[in-house]
């Protein structure tokens, strides 16, 4: 299969015998000198220099960038013990979600899809959201499903229980390779973070540090989704200051449909 751009210097030593050279036009860049000749019995002809370049650039910080991310989410993973999404969730997308409650169940579906899809859009706009519901609802699958999107597209994302984040800061305690500092930072950076279990906690200090966490990142528009049963729990549990934060983009994710499970039980005759 050939090549899109080929250089001068990617021939030699396959062919030293050029026919000629030509002026060709590259539509962006203008005339440029070609030279023609044999590659393996096929006539070829050298690509627009600028475009060759630009191609080598382009392939090179995509190349660096693919490593960032890599790096990150290795980092991340370190921290909280485990990849960025739990293992048992690691293949959810959402074309394997299934839908079985009509349309206020797609619709959420389609909203998530849309939120990854346009992730860009959803940090200009600084949208963070909760996603609430009962158990069994599918809020995990599609928390998933979000997360790979995102991975896909070279973002950055990280699923973390409420209890992983609290446990990772207090280990840095006991822990003096890392600082808290430096754990709170890994949170913040990444570019969306999702809470699950967001309202499992009883203690002030694990409310200060989820605030700071969510809060910084408010600021720098690194959205952040949480997940709960039941948001007036998280209401209680965390606060009004960071619900404020979490509804200000008004993205509210209301999962009002039977377990699922309870579903495939009934249909078994369980």
């Amino acid at each position: 299969m050939s090549k899109d751009f080929i250089s001068t210097s990617e021939i030699v030593g396959e062919s030293k015998h050029f026919y000629n050279y030509q002026t060709l036009v590259c539509a962006e860049h203008g005339e440029f000198m070609s030279a023609t000749f044999t590659l393996k019995g096929e006539s070829r002809a050298t690509s627009c220099p600028v475009c060759v370049s630009h191609k080598r650039d382009h392939d090179y910080k995509k190349q660096l960038k693919e490593q960032e991310q890599k790096n990150q989410l290795a980092t991340i993973k370190a921290v909280i013990n485990r990849a960025a999404i739990p293992p048992s969730f690691e293949h959810c997308t959402f074309d394997n979600y299934v839908v079985y409650a009509g349309e206020i169940q797609t619709k959420v579906v389609n909203n998530l899809r849309y939120f990854a899809e346009n992730f860009a859009q959803a940090k200009t706009k600084n949208i963070h959201g909760i996603l609430t519901g009962s158990t069994g609802t599918g809020k995990t699958h599609l928390a998933a499903a979000v997360i790979n999107e995102l991975i896909k597209r070279g973002y950055t994302a990280v699923f973390a229980t409420m209890s992983d984040i609290v446990n990772t800061i207090q280990s840095t305690f006991a822990n003096k390779t890392q600082s808290k500092q430096s754990v709170i930072k890994r949170f913040i950076d990444i570019d969306l973070l999702i809470i699950d279990e967001a309202a499992v906690t009883n203690r002030d200090f694990d409310r200060n540090e989820i605030f700071d966490i969510i809060n910084t990142r408010y600021h720098l528009k690194h959205p952040t989704l949480l997940i709960t049963n039941i948001i007036d729990d998280l209401k209680l549990k965390l606060g009004h200051r960071i619900i404020s934060r979490m509804q200000q983009g008004k993205f509210v994710q209301i999962f009002n449909w039977d377990d699922y499970r309870l579903k495939e039980s009934n249909n078994l005759g369980v």
